[in-house]
C-alpha cells in the first residue's frame, strides 16, 4: 500500500528523532489501525501521527525506566554496597 511505502521512506527520520526503532510490522500495524479507528483524518497522515505518538511514548518509557534505575541505585544503604563488593570479591577468589 502507498501509506506503508511512505512511512518506510520517513522511518529513518522518526527513528532518529525518537531514538527508537520502528519495525515493518509496527508500520503495517500503524497503517491498518489508523485506517480502521481514526476517522477524522486521511492516510498517510493519521498513520504518521500514530507512529509519532508511539515513538514518543517509547522514548518517555525508556527515560522513566532509566530514572527509576538511577534512583534505586542511589537509594541503597552503604551496607548494601559493601555486601555487593564482598560478593564480587568472593566470586573473583573462586
Amino acid at each position: 500500500e502507498d501509506a506503508v511505502k511512505i512511512l518506510l521512506g520517513i522511518r529513518d527520520k522518526y527513528e532518529a528523532h525518537h531514538k527508537c526503532r520502528f519495525t515493518v510490522e509496527a508500520i503495517n500495524a500503524a497503517v491498518y489501525l489508523s485506517a480502521r479507528y481514526i476517522a477524522d483524518r486521511y492516510l498517510p497522515d493519521k498513520a504518521i501521527d500514530l507512529l509519532d505518538e508511539a515513538g514518543s511514548r517509547a522514548r518517555m518509557d525508556a527515560f522513566r525506566r532509566r530514572k527509576e534505575k538511577q534512583t534505586s541505585i542511589l537509594s541503597k544503604s552503604p551496607n548494601e554496597y559493601w555486601q555487593e563488593i564482598r560478593a564480587v570479591q568472593t566470586l573473583q577468589e573462586v
